[in-house]
């Protein structure tokens, strides 16, 4: 990589056109800062000194490609297709030169400001970065915390799985995804209750609804003997949070999902499920 660098350097600079350019900015520097002499000489002859005044202007005049570049100005590059783009330059070139304390400071700050907004950039993509690993890595190990959890879930081991829960709650305790499947658990154990209190911490932790979980809550309500009226918002959520393909199978299960049956005796059940079938 170095070496391709060195090699573009090498051909660039053996380029005539590079050369007009660097000439161009030396000999309008040189001529800009031989002007602010004369001006001076005639205003105050004291202090006028050609030497002083030549080299600062050369000066600024080389700091004209900066100022370009901080402005996204393409005028020396759109110089090589278009030569008479270089009488721009010599005439910003001179009056850079011919105000060279003034224009170095202006560039130097801009320089600077850039710079330290650059850094700042730099910063945060890098802040940003870490914490995208940081979420990445939580992901990963929360994915192999929970494989043996929904192992046992799958052998209907639910005893087993709740205290494995458990144990991945106890050292991390804001895994949604976690207290979701202790309460899946615990219903499966003939806990109703605690099944509740369990979904309701992986809402809480979670902050987005998640259709799944709410039918899950309001089931699991139903079988803790809460009344329609409680049920009925989280109901409506899980509605509302579904896809179309799951309100299809939304709709079916609130027929026949046993956990829900001693609902379905209500007047106030059966007006909500031919209400959302006649939304579907």
């Amino acid at each position: 990589m170095m070496k391709m660098t060195m090699e573009n350097l090498y051909n660039s600079i053996a380029e005539p056109w590079w050369w007009i350019v660097f000439a161009t900015i030396l000999a309008s520097g040189i001529g800009g800062g031989l002007a602010r002499f004369a001006q001076m000489r005639a205003v105050a002859p004291h202090c006028a000194n050609w030497v002083t005044s030549t080299v600062m202007g050369v000066a600024a005049a080389f700091l004209v490609p900066l100022f370009l570049n901080t402005i996204s100005s393409p005028l020396i590059a759109e110089s090589r297709q278009h030569p008479e783009k270089l009488f721009v330059l010599i005439g910003f070139c001179i009056a850079a030169a011919f105000f060279a304390q003034q224009f170095m400071d202006s560039v130097g700050r801009k320089a600077l400001r850039m710079s330290q907004e650059a850094k700042s950039l730099a910063e945060a993509a890098e802040s940003t970065a870490r914490s995208a690993s940081d979420h990445a890595r939580s992901a990963d190990n929360r994915a192999i915390a929970m494989w043996k959890v929904i192992q046992l879930v799958d052998s209907e081991a639910y005893a087993e799985a709740l205290a494995e829960a458990e144990f991945v709650i106890a050292t991390d305790p804001g895994n949604a995804e976690c207290w979701a499947w202790k309460a899946f658990c615990h219903k499966r154990l003939g806990d109703p209750a605690a099944a509740v209190t369990a979904i309701d911490e992986a809402l809480r932790i979670e902050q987005r609804e998640i259709f799944s979980w709410l039918f899950n809550a309001a089931c699991y309500r139903a079988l803790n003997g809460a009344s329609f009226t409680e049920i009925k918002p989280l109901l409506l959520r899980a509605w509302h949070a579904s896809v179309s393909a799951q309100r299809t199978w939304f709709l079916a299960a609130l027929r026949r999902e046993p956990d829900l049956g001693a609902l379905r005796s209500t007047p106030e059940f059966d007006h909500l499920v031919s209400t959302l079938e006649r939304r579907d």
